[in-house]
């Protein structure tokens, strides 16, 4: 086993920055997002796939063997360093108008973040603080453990008690004399 490979990237960030955090959550399931405060007292986030290193970059090859870095690895391994499913690499993160958490509101002299996790995996409370105090809810990976508003809770509970009583008809059919009687001569 070799040394690790580190693999990093420098960004701008679009906006001007006081504080920086990462959202968290309960098992470690959902990626991260950074959340900023910025010089404006505005609440941003920006998303793990717009500031991860391992984005490709167009010019460089995609695969690198495990030998080229390490004398002890004799086999040809090859190890994955960047993700081709994330956004090709650009230096400038884009500014998204729609990742503010705190939308158009008028905050005051913001001084810290604080990120907590949520007994739901996909959902971290982000608190923020200052002069005037900022609590939202954000879904770094979208609701992904959450129902939908227009889920079909009847639809459910109707195929719930059809296979109950499927299961019942089933079990008195099986213990039968007929059902044996059927299958033994046939």
């Amino acid at each position: 086993m070799g040394t690790p490979l580190v693999v990093q990237e420098t960004y701008i960030l679009p906006n001007s920055v006081k504080k920086i955090a990462l959202t968290d959550s309960l098992n470690h399931i959902s990626s991260k997002s950074m959340i900023l405060i910025t010089t404006t007292n505005q609440v941003y986030q920006i998303k793990n796939q717009l500031y991860s290193a391992r984005r490709p970059r167009p010019e460089e090859p995609v695969t690198i063997t495990a030998s080229a870095f390490s004398i002890e690895e004799e086999d040809n391994t090859k190890i994955e360093l960047k993700n081709k499913a994330l956004p090709a690499y650009e230096a400038v993160i884009p500014h998204m108008i729609n990742q503010y958490l705190s939308y158009d509101l008028i905050l005051l002299n913001l001084k810290d973040i604080k990120v907590f996790r949520t007994r739901l995996e996909s959902t971290s409370q982000v608190f923020v603080y200052g002069h005037d105090l900022f609590m939202t809810l954000m879904t770094p990976d979208n609701k992904f453990d959450m129902v939908q508003e227009d889920f079909n809770f009847k639809l459910l509970f109707a195929a719930i008690i059809g296979l109950i009583i499927g299961n019942f008809a089933l079990i008195k059919y099986k213990n039968s004399k007929e059902a044996t009687k059927v299958f033994l001569t046939s």
